[in-house]
């Protein structure tokens, strides 16, 4: 089964939806963002989780702020950064600890219209509804769609963070991570991979080094470091993962808003102007804090009554357990069928799964299967010559280009050659 609306479209062709941008400590972030999903008529484009982080994130060009009046140093230095802003709409959340004359000192000294200011103790869904209705009027004002910057030079589009995941090993999720990456950088998209394995096996396929790694990084974790941290193969940047399962036990306790978090790796790769983040999972503990950074999930299967069942399981982890259900929408899950043979076809895969997916959860709905991808032998015999599989499978090949479609668009930015001399940048929200 697969679904002719592509994610792309889904973001940039409504124009009946304005962008966000949430700037508020993490927990206050998510809180806001488990509402704002559910509205169709919002999306997320950026978060900012620290002062110094807002005007980077700025430059996704949001149309609309929720912003945390934590998140500055007092009254003059939050009054200092409204006027400052750009951003036509402005909401401002005081919490309870904020004195109620510095909240009134805050108003008196706006210079610009489009800022309203609520205390924590505000329904957060009516300012839900305010937030749609106020840029409904600036849309109707100002005579042009919401996404009218989505065309011509000034194009915007939401950064990908992208989790390539199986609970079960051996079904290729690493095939599918790094030929997908490939994919999108011959694209002309600025695309990272990201190993997570322990040890991980990027470096063995790519014919990279195992260090550097991500235990660089973490080690000093700066944009500079990351920058020495990369390799690269052809047109993709690779990050290479732990190399053994000490190095991935100590990352597993690492707080998320610790400065060597995922999170905050995740974030200084979008500085440093990567469009396209693509992390290959392990089955394991270490993909739990990857899970909560990503946008976007492919669950990568086998087509067995066994793949159907792991990847059910996958799903209820994602959405019921880890309680991601709000990070990872319904459409931004999708399900790779590897390595089909005469077992289950697509259809069989996705109905299988709704049968064991509903006895516990009556509501929800299986993610569809994007692609299907034959069990070649070509695949393993580029991987021995340390080359792309992508170049050597003509089915691969289509299934990746069909996936990098749906993920990152088709049409926008024309092919490369493998050498990335002609490799184009585009404006993202980073």
């Amino acid at each position: 089964m697969t679904n002719n609306n592509t994610w792309l479209d889904q973001l940039t062709q409504n124009a009946d939806v304005a962008t966000v941008l949430l700037a508020g400590l993490p927990q206050t972030a998510d809180m806001w963002y488990s509402v704002i999903a559910n509205e169709p008529r919002l999306r997320v484009v950026a978060r900012a989780v620290a002062r110094e982080d807002l005007h980077a994130k700025l430059a996704a060009n949001p149309q609309i702020l929720l912003l945390d009046a934590l998140l500055a140093q007092g009254p003059q230095d939050l009054a200092d950064l409204l006027n400052g802003l750009q951003v036509p709409l402005i909401y401002v959340v005081f919490p309870a600890q904020i004195p109620d004359a510095d909240f009134h000192a805050v108003q008196a000294a706006m210079r610009r219209d489009g800022v309203k200011f609520y205390r924590d103790t505000a329904n957060l869904v009516d300012l839900v509804r305010t937030m749609v209705t106020d840029a409904q009027m600036l849309q109707r004002q100002n005579g042009a769609s919401w996404s009218a910057e989505l065309s011509g030079a000034r194009q915007v589009l939401p950064v990908r963070l992208v989790g390539v995941w199986s609970l079960a090993g051996g079904v290729g999720k690493t095939t599918i991570a790094s030929n997908l990456a490939f994919a999108a950088a011959r694209r002309g998209i600025p695309t990272l991979l990201v190993g997570m394995g322990a040890p991980d096996d990027l470096p063995l396929i790519l014919g990279l080094k195992p260090q550097p790694n991500i235990t660089t990084w973490r080690a000093n974790p700066s944009q500079e470091s990351l920058k020495a941290a990369l390799q690269k193969r052809d047109v993709v940047d690779v990050l290479a993962g732990f190399p053994d399962m000490l190095s991935a036990a100590q990352a597993i306790s690492t707080p998320p808003d610790a400065a060597n978090s995922l999170r905050n790796l995740a974030d200084q790769a979008i500085r440093l102007g990567y469009a396209a983040i693509v992390f290959d999972l392990p089955p394991s503990m270490e993909s739990v804090a990857a899970l909560g950074v990503i946008n976007l999930l492919l669950l990568v299967a086998r087509p067995s009554v066994e793949g159907v069942m792991r990847t059910v399981e996958g799903y209820r982890t994602v959405v019921e357990r880890l309680g991601l259900e709000n990070l990872l929408h319904p459409q931004n899950l999708r399900v790779v069928l590897n390595r089909v043979r005469d077992r289950i076809d697509s259809k069989s895969f996705h109905d299988l799964a709704n049968r064991y997916l509903k006895p516990n959860n009556p509501q929800a709905a299986f993610p569809p299967v994007s692609v299907s991808i034959p069990d070649r032998l070509e695949v393993g015999q580029a991987h021995d010559r340390g080359d792309w599989p992508y170049l050597a499978c003509d089915p691969l090949a289509r299934a990746m280009d069909t996936l990098a479609t749906e993920l990152f668009g088709g049409a926008s930015q024309p092919p490369v050659g493998d050498n990335g001399t002609k490799r184009l940048r585009i404006k993202l929200p980073f």
